[in-house]
């Protein structure tokens, strides 16, 4: 079941909000860009089998439907 359609009754429960991942990603990018960018990059790294440079990491993530998150690293993907 996806995240951002768990049944309202767990959600209020226990006072969270269900998000899909690109919004829950761009809050953290909004909070704390560098850190963003530091975690995606060790991410990328630690991929080796297959290793993937920059640009078919964001390849990968924007096959994930990750559109927001894609957009803000490519503006920075020599950092990732």
């Amino acid at each position: 079941m996806p995240a951002c359609s768990t049944p309202p009754n767990y959600e209020t429960s226990y006072a969270i909000e269900a998000i899909p991942s690109d919004e829950m990603v761009m809050r953290l990018i909004r909070d704390m860009p560098i850190a963003v960018l530091q975690v995606a990059k060790t991410h990328r790294m630690s991929l080796t089998r297959p290793s993937f440079s920059p640009s078919e990491y964001l390849a990968m993530l924007e096959r994930q439907r990750l559109p927001k998150t894609v957009a803000f690293l490519r503006e920075h993907e020599s950092e990732v």
